[in-house]
């Protein structure tokens, strides 16, 4: 039992469901319960210290930020850490494309810290719109 843990990464299966053809990363996952996670206690701390913000503002806000999260991240990874960025930035379409040669292969490679910069850029645009 202790090598497996010691080679957790080699025998961990990063998909942890598959839906019909599209397999469900276990980050993917980790993404959607952040957000739901941040909304639910955002939402409740507005409620109960009374804040002055209307449902329709936060909601708003919310698209906002997690756009600037998802766009930050897969930028940030192409930026920071693919060995094939010249070739995005020659074919920047190609970032958010899940196929290649036709094939469903998904998108892969999302970068915390680009994410972060993505959350601080929306949030910052949504302050001055």
């Amino acid at each position: 039992m202790t090598e497996y843990w010691q080679n957790i990464y080699s025998n961990f299966d990063p998909v942890a469901i598959n839906l019909g053809p599209v397999p469900v990363h276990w980050y993917g996952i980790m993404y959607a319960l952040a957000l739901i996670s941040a909304i639910v206690i955002a939402k409740w701390f507005i409620k109960h210290d009374k804040l002055n913000i209307s449902n329709d503002l936060f909601d708003s806000y919310i698209w906002w930020a997690e756009i600037g999260v998802i766009l930050g991240a897969r930028l940030g990874y192409v930026l920071f850490y693919d060995t094939n960025t010249m070739y995005y930035l020659t074919h920047p379409w190609q970032i958010f494309n899940p196929y290649i040669d036709g094939v469903y292969t998904g998108i892969s490679g999302m970068s915390y810290h680009g994410a972060l910069i993505g959350f601080i850029i929306s949030s910052f645009l949504f302050c001055r719109k």
